[in-house]
């Protein structure tokens, strides 16, 4: 189980990759922090 600490970490940290993703134009980059955000939401899971 993770420590509150990472969990909230993790929670800033999908923040700002959705952030990044809805700010980008490239489709390539958008595909890969969308990958980023499915990872770190697998692993809160």
């Amino acid at each position: 189980m993770i420590k509150e600490t990472e969990y909230l970490t993790f929670i800033k940290e999908i923040g700002r990759l959705f952030n990044d993703y809805y700010k980008c134009r490239d489709e390539k980059i958008r595909l890969i922090l969308l990958a980023d955000i499915q990872l770190i939401g697998e692993a809160l899971y």
